[in-house]
């Protein structure tokens, strides 16, 4: 079964063309598990709908509303990981895109390839479109798939084509979630911490909408996410990289015995020994200017 996680927030205006894509889909064996975040628009009636005419999803829309769109899909991550069997996987659907047929297909089949016994995430490149689905371009391609702990620098992981196997979500669900974190992101973190799989599809299998009101939205250029970064300066990151390497470090016997190491060398809160650690052991983003910022503002930091 793959279950599709989908957190909605006064999405009605898009949402019926999403659950329209769902029900293209190549492969039919998935299921929704749903909460609203406390939308106040027709989003409900359109999800209530949506049950009653196909019986393929859950409601846990009950559950703590208001949370935020990154702790409702990692709320929604906790339930699916009660229901999961060995060969299951779950995967994050955002309210206002639409996915191409091959999507689930895609994703599935990656995942079936690898141990089961072993955590693996799968992502993939987006067709980025405007409100209208016009099309705008691609999400650029990856230079490398960072694993740990590069991924610590930058996360690369798109949450809304991400798939995760039965036990990466297992191990994902074990650990205490710093507070304002993105959902992805950690996913990805935690995945390659624990030694798992990474797993990038060059192949564009969403239409990303844009239209002014993303919770994160892609920036169209290089140029525009440097500007982006430096307008935000270091603090925000550097919060994150901390928060990310506590909760780590809080569950060690889940992460891998070079993940331990690594965390220990980046651990101390004295800028000069991390700023050294992170030198030691290469650490990058995508490009040389992305990496270079992230190394001023380790030092700042």
């Amino acid at each position: 079964m793959i279950y599709i996680l989908l957190s909605t927030y006064n999405g009605g205006k898009f949402l019926k063309e999403q659950l329209e894509s769902l029900q293209n889909q190549t492969v039919q064996n998935w299921h929704i598990l749903w909460r609203d975040d406390g939308s106040v628009d027709n989003t409900v009636s359109i999800m209530n709908d949506f049950i009653k005419e196909t019986g393929k999803c859950t409601n846990f829309s009950e559950i703590n509303h208001n949370l935020g769109p990154y702790a409702s899909f990692l709320t929604l991550l906790k339930f699916a990981g009660t229901m999961m069997q060995a060969d299951d996987c779950v995967m994050f659907a955002d309210q206002d895109d639409v996915w191409l047929p091959e999507k689930i297909a895609r994703a599935y089949a990656v995942l079936s390839a690898y141990d089961s016994q072993l955590p693996a995430l799968y992502f993939s490149r987006q067709r980025v479109v405007d409100a209208q689905l016009r099309p705008l371009g691609t999400s650029d391609r990856l230079q490398f798939v960072p694993l740990f702990p590069d991924c610590l620098a930058q996360n690369v992981a798109t949450g809304c084509t991400m798939a995760l196997n039965a036990e990466a979500v297992r191990v994902i669900n074990q650990f205490t979630v710093p507070a304002n974190i993105y959902h992805d992101w950690w996913s990805y973190i935690v995945v390659a911490a624990a030694g798992g799989r990474c797993l990038y599809d060059d192949e564009a299998t969403i239409l990303y909408r844009q239209h002014g009101h993303n919770a994160i939205g892609h920036k169209k250029s290089f140029y525009k996410r440097l500007v982006a970064a430096l307008l935000r300066g270091p603090k925000h990151f550097m919060n994150l990289f901390r928060s990310h390497i506590t909760a780590l470090r809080q569950r060690e016997n889940l992460l891998a015995d070079t993940s331990r190491r690594q965390l220990a060398c980046l651990a101390p809160r004295n800028q000069r020994i991390r700023f050294l650690s992170v030198l030691r052991m290469k650490m990058k983003r995508q490009t040389f200017a992305e990496t270079f910022l992230f190394y001023v503002w380790v030092l700042l930091g």
